[in-house]
């Protein structure tokens, strides 16, 4: 994978990025302050990205707000000790996954669990506008049942309607068929099928 390590400490980051580095990834950028990571990300769009959690709280949310906010990838919280408020906080700005201590073991295992949770929520983002284009297409084609008021067109009419439209246009009379009179054969057999008269011998 290739990360982006986002941390406040440069010493911290260096040593994070020889274990991510061991492990087989590829470490493409530092961002220490928070202004440095859109350009960052602009520069390489990582697949994942870690923040390392130190002392100061308030530095590594402010950095997960603003990978979450630029990246188009996964993001995990290393610690060096079990912090609930911290994780709890920071799930809030979207991490995907985190670990403790600050082992191989665990980094690998984190950064494999992201990837997996960031791919079922992108299939769930997709499944989810799929399902809202479909009702929207249903709205324009069968506005009574989706609750939406009909589009504009041809009126239809009413019960209302027709007298006015009976005198302003004289009624046209339908075609009234009349039975043909029988013919008869020459033994005298008619029968009459339907509106016609049909003769056998």
């Amino acid at each position: 994978l290739r990360v982006l390590c986002a941390d406040e400490d440069e010493a911290a980051l260096r040593e994070t990025a020889a274990i991510l580095r061991a492990l087989g990834h590829e470490v493409t950028e530092f961002a220490i302050g928070t202004s440095e990571v859109a350009d960052a990300i602009a520069r390489e769009d990582p697949d994942a990205s870690v923040v390392v959690v130190h002392n100061d709280d308030e530095h590594a949310l402010g950095l997960i707000d603003e990978i979450v906010s630029f990246s188009s990838g996964p993001v995990v919280a290393l610690l060096d000790d079990e912090d609930p408020e911290f994780i709890r906080d920071a799930a809030d700005r979207g991490i995907h996954a985190y670990a403790r201590p600050i082992e191989p073991d665990a980094v690998q295992s984190a950064l494999e669990v992201a990837m997996r949770r960031h791919a079922e929520q992108s299939k769930l983002t997709v499944t989810v506008s799929q399902l809202e284009n479909a009702l929207e297409r249903r709205a324009v084609i069968d506005p009574q049942q989706s609750g939406e008021p009909r589009l504009a067109g041809p009126k239809r009419l009413d019960r209302n309607d027709r007298p006015a439209i009976h005198h302003a246009i004289p009624p046209i009379p339908w075609p009234v068929r009349r039975p043909a009179p029988p013919h008869r054969a020459p033994n005298g057999a008619c029968r009459r099928v339907s509106a016609s008269w049909c003769c056998t011998p």
